[in-house]
């Protein structure tokens, strides 16, 4: 196969110095997670970060001084990640209104925006509105991947053989080569591979003829091998219905999945079967990337 070069992404992750927008609510659990999360990507990528808290404003008005008053918690969660990344490159917005409205704007002018993860079934959520709204790639933060599996300590893109997999690839090799982590793309597929035969002398698998499935991940990730040379990569073909398996195997174990969105903007009823299960369900941290 020719080698192909890779294609030009404008929303390729991590551009210089980005800007993480991190919607928190308070101290819940999923707000710590979420902080916790950004505060992890901006020091690896050198960016800075914007720590979103939207609801009522605190009685006094919108100062650090008052917000001490009125959330200690939530003061003090902020002032360690202004400690650990300089004050400097840590904002503090504290705005009214609805979460997912305001997340969407103020993530607009920036590259990335990190929410907690939903309440199980909460199809209105604000993560789930978020991950079909935003402009950005959107990470669903959960408190870490699964203890095993094939796909344990790895970044894996999900490839549906269409427009969305440029995206979602560009992200997936763009984070594993800050990370220093292993890349695997998945594609699942309902049809079987057909006969094929393995060499115990050169252990080695033949096919008789290439499966499709094996073809549109070969086509889809080939141009960033070019790009990303030095991220392990490996293609895994998996059996049976998408949503399953990348609910059950590959969120359930992977450091990091990754997920392409059809459509720029559309209402969250239309989040998709796929990845509606992996906002709602999903096992670990999950990105929902825009195509461009």
């Amino acid at each position: 196969m020719r080698t192909q070069a890779a294609p030009a992404i404008r929303g390729r992750w991590p551009r210089a110095e980005p800007h993480v927008v991190v919607g928190v609510d308070g101290c819940s659990a999923g707000g710590r997670h979420a902080l916790a999360w950004a505060a992890d990507e901006v020091t690896a990528t050198g960016g800075r970060l914007t720590v979103c808290r939207v609801g009522p404003p605190p009685p006094g008005g919108p100062g650090t001084a008052v917000l001490e008053l009125f959330d200690p918690p939530f003061a003090r969660a902020v002032r360690a990640v202004r400690q650990r990344l300089g004050g400097e490159r840590v904002d503090l917005r504290l705005v009214p209104g609805d979460p997912a409205t305001q997340l969407c704007a103020a993530a607009g002018a920036a590259d990335l925006l990190v929410v907690g993860a939903p309440a199980a079934s909460d199809v209105s959520s604000v993560a789930a509105r978020v991950a079909v709204g935003c402009t950005r790639p959107v990470v669903v933060v959960r408190p870490g991947p699964g203890a095993g599996g094939m796909f344990a300590g790895q970044v894996a893109v999900a490839v549906a053989g269409s427009g969305v997999d440029t995206p979602a690839l560009a992200f997936g090799f763009g984070y594993a080569t800050v990370h220093h982590f292993p890349l695997v793309a998945v594609h699942v597929t309902a049809a079987a591979a057909g006969d094929y035969w393995f060499d115990e002398r050169t252990l080695e698998t033949h096919f008789a003829t290439e499966p499709h499935a094996l073809r549109v991940l070969s086509a889809a990730v080939e141009p960033f091998l070019v790009r990303y040379p030095d991220v392990a990569t490996r293609l895994v073909v998996l059996t049976g219905d998408p949503l399953c398996r990348l609910v059950d195997d590959v969120g359930a174990g992977a450091r990091l999945t990754v997920v392409g969105r059809r459509h720029r903007r559309m209402a969250h009823r239309a989040l998709g079967r796929v990845n509606g299960a992996l906002v709602m369900n999903g096992a670990g941290p999950l990105v929902v990337v825009p195509p461009e």
